[in-house]
């Protein structure tokens, strides 16, 4: 009996391990040109979750800042003012997006979207990833204690550079080789 009784206040203290997830959504195709703009919503699910009550937490996005600049981010679901933690900015790293509601968040909803700009120098692909935050912002909690950690999966999105055809570049040549021909000019007069 004694060793039920055990089992049971372990399972009781256990860190909670649920699915949940955040998602990278692309806005449009994955096949970017050098100077396209490519953007994302940023999406949560925690329908499996909700009955633990998911109070907050935070996540970093991390992206090549040799392939791509942070153009601008939209923030659609902030919850409770006083839990979020806009994020800090360095390259490559959009760090600790922080949010959450005493509350509870709700199953589902877009966070915001994030925009970038490709850089001439992006090589034949890249990734932008979501991950566990690495800053301030902590990891996901439940309202079922606070020592009840949600594990969070995290999406990665790959974008693959579309490469400019010579047979374009031969004909933008030739055209600015003819635009720049002095036609003779008629006389009129």
């Amino acid at each position: 009996m004694r060793r039920r009784i055990a089992i049971v206040l372990v399972l009781l203290n256990a860190p909670c391990v649920s699915a949940a997830s955040i998602s990278l959504i692309p806005l449009q195709s994955t096949d970017v040109a050098v100077g396209q703009a490519v953007s994302f919503d940023v999406v949560f699910d925690f329908t499996d979750v909700l009955w633990m009550g998911v109070i907050g937490g935070g996540f970093d996005i991390r992206f090549d800042p040799e392939a791509l600049a942070l153009e601008e981010i939209e923030f659609d679901y902030i919850a409770d003012p006083m839990f979020f933690s806009p994020p800090t900015i360095t390259a490559g790293l959009i760090e600790s997006w922080g949010l959450g509601d005493f509350a509870g968040l709700p199953a589902t909803g877009r966070f915001g979207t994030v925009t970038f700009v490709v850089l001439a120098s992006m090589g034949p692909s890249t990734a932008v990833m979501g991950q566990p935050t690495s800053g301030n912002a902590g990891p996901w909690v439940c309202s079922i204690d606070f020592a009840c950690f949600i594990d969070v999966t995290y999406t990665e999105v790959a974008l693959t550079r579309v490469p400019v055809p010579p047979a374009l570049i031969l004909f933008v040549g030739a055209l600015t080789g003819l635009a720049s021909l002095r036609l003779p000019g008629r006389n009129c007069g």
